[in-house]
């Protein structure tokens, strides 16, 4: 079960990420990368620590780390800390330190990523059409968020920070998008990187201010359940090229 939890949440965002000069990074330094959800903060380490000594057994290097801030439709302005498990935010935090630390132990580099979720949606709604009636109280609320999580991986030496994902109805406001990468390096010294949705990523006018450009690959590489390895590297060239 560990293992299929693994598979279903690997992240390939690191091993996309493109350097800003504008390289790929060479294979011998591939980021071999898992995105780990903290949907079970309520258990603490408990529960969590035989899940990184499988994904480190697995030879992950890196480690990315979603925490989801909510907001009660796309139309608002305002931002909220939920962890689904029924933990309280400090509850979930402390969890969130305590994982970071035994990731680093484990020989592996983190990020943390701030996720944006609606708390009802309308008609499948997601993160990429929110459209609060005041930007700027929007933004306000999501840097105070932002800080916050930063501020906590700065702590602990955090090698990484993403400082949104998929937000794409917002990125068109690229001064508010530079305003919350400046308020983060004001407390975050490790490298920033932002995650376009996999189709909207070369509109994007901030990525100058950022240290990698991140991109959700949720590209089709097999239309089968059952893919051979050579069926992904097949699926997966043309789109590497373009």
């Amino acid at each position: 079960p560990i293992l299929g939890l693994l598979v279903a949440v690997s992240l390939i965002m690191f091993d996309l990420t493109i350097l800003r000069s504008g390289r790929t990074a060479l294979r011998p330094n591939l980021q071999k990368g898992v995105a780990l959800g903290l949907y079970r903060t309520d258990r603490g380490m408990s529960y969590y620590r035989p899940v990184l000594d499988r994904i480190s057994s697995l030879g992950a290097t890196h480690l990315s780390l979603p925490v989801y801030l909510f907001q009660d439709s796309v139309y608002t302005t305002s931002l909220y800390s939920k962890p689904t498990d029924g933990a309280t935010p400090e509850q979930h935090d402390m969890v969130l330190q305590e994982v970071i630390l035994y990731a680093h132990r484990l020989g592996m580099k983190v990020m943390v990523s701030p996720v944006v979720d609606i708390e009802n949606p309308v008609n499948n709604q997601w993160r990429g059409v929110i459209a609060p009636t005041d930007w700027t109280a929007w933004f306000e609320s999501y840097r105070e968020f932002v800080r916050h999580y930063a501020e906590i991986g700065e702590a602990l030496d955090v090698e990484f920070f993403n400082v949104g994902t998929e937000l794409v109805s917002s990125e068109y406001r690229a001064e508010e998008w530079k305003r919350t990468i400046w308020s983060v390096r004001e407390v975050f010294s490790g490298k920033l990187v932002y995650s376009a949705n996999w189709d909207h990523y070369d509109t994007i006018e901030f990525w100058d201010e950022l240290d990698f450009l991140g991109l959700s690959a949720y590209y089709e590489l097999a239309p089968t359940d059952d893919p051979t390895v050579e069926d992904l590297l097949l699926g997966w060239t043309p789109i590497k090229r373009a």
